[in-house]
């Protein structure tokens, strides 16, 4: 797992130095010989815990709407004080290389947007028209976006940003609102071209699945990989969080992507089908297994111990005498195609799956 990682950080950097020099990639499902139980983590699936529900964006703004004039602490004058503050703090954002003086003034913001005068500074600061104060405001709208989900919409513009910090940014503000229409809204940072925002879109969706126990969001994240959006190695970790989750519904998506012009993509996508749909996926066993191209034959192992997992015997048969096999396992896109390095261990993997169940 460490080497797939480390060349998926060292490949995403590489791509994109901006947006992914922090980003945390730690979550994201390695591959493995055999996942035929969907990971969620424990909580998400004990049902006697309460969950924590998606808000109803309309009712939101139903109960907001009939409040009356000036109450509305969105679209309320802020004081003279809170202005001022504000204005301080934008002036210290222009010189870009006194990070001291920047980093003091974002965490002064951060404060003041936690103020009662908050939702309103954050809604002048993210129409802005330096960047600089958009991704500061972004990032602290995200304190308060829970209580205040309708400032959401002053940051939907940033999903399409041609920064991908803004459009990243405001990714994950679309989510911490915990409203289900806001998620779906943040949808689009899949559609980015930035592989970055594309992996923040995936990391938020996967979290939010695993947090209100409604796979929606996942099935659409099917669609738009079947539409072609989605850098290869996107669209492989998108595989790999459809069948962690177990979601049967996409099978249809998930076995449109077994054509995929690359190889990775299509194995991927033979071991989630044999997760979510496991006869679908042994009618391309056979074929698969022979494949001249060794990573699809990778793909197959790993579908094969999902779909013969109660056969020990027929694993025996058939993945005994790869063990020794040491093709090495070409990674390009820095995902880790198997668990291993060679064809051989890829077997041992699977072959050790079959022999736990």
């Amino acid at each position: 797992m460490a080497a797939w990682l480390t060349g998926l950080v060292w490949l995403a950097l590489t791509n994109n130095p901006v947006a992914l020099q922090s980003a945390d990639l730690s979550w994201i499902p390695p591959a493995t010989a055999g996942m035929r139980a969907p990971a969620l983590a424990p909580e998400a699936t004990d049902r006697r815990l309460l969950r924590k529900p998606w808000c109803d964006f309309g009712r939101h703004a139903q109960r907001v709407g009939k409040l009356q004039d000036g109450v509305d602490v969105v679209f309320r004058r802020p004081s003279a004080e809170s202005r001022t503050a504000l204005n301080e703090v934008i002036e210290s954002l222009q010189n870009p290389n006194d990070y001291k003086a920047i980093a003091a003034a974002e965490a002064r913001f951060t404060r003041l947007a936690q103020t009662v005068d908050g939702p309103r500074l954050l809604r002048i600061a993210l129409q802005d028209a330096d960047p600089r104060v958009e991704l500061m405001a972004l990032k602290a709208s995200r304190l308060v976006m829970g209580r205040q989900p309708r400032l959401v919409a002053f940051a939907t513009p940033f999903l399409g940003a041609a920064d991908p910090q803004l459009a990243i940014a405001a990714v994950e503000t679309h989510f911490a609102s915990g409203c289900n229409t806001a998620a779906q809204y943040a949808l689009d940072g899949f559609r980015h071209p930035d592989e970055g925002v594309q992996l923040a879109t995936l990391k938020s969706v996967y979290a939010a699945t695993r947090t209100h126990e409604d796979l929606r969001l996942a099935d659409r994240i099917g669609d738009l990989v079947v539409q072609g959006h989605g850098t290869p190695r996107a669209r492989i970790i998108a595989l790999r969080i459809l069948g962690r989750l177990g979601l049967e519904a996409a099978s249809t998506n998930v076995e449109a992507l077994l054509t995929d012009k690359q190889d990775a993509v299509a194995a991927e996508a033979l071991a989630t089908l044999a997760i979510l749909q496991p006869g679908a996926a042994e009618k391309r066993l056979g074929k698969w297994l022979k494949d001249k191209s060794v990573v699809k034959r990778a793909g197959a192992l790993r579908a094969f111990a999902q779909v013969y997992a109660s056969r020990l015997d027929l694993a025996e048969k058939v993945l005994r005498p790869l063990l020794a096999d040491s093709t090495p396992l070409p990674d390009p896109l820095g995902v880790g195609v198997g668990p291993g390095r060679t064809l051989g261990e890829v077997a041992r993997a699977a072959l050790a799956y079959v022999a736990m169940q």
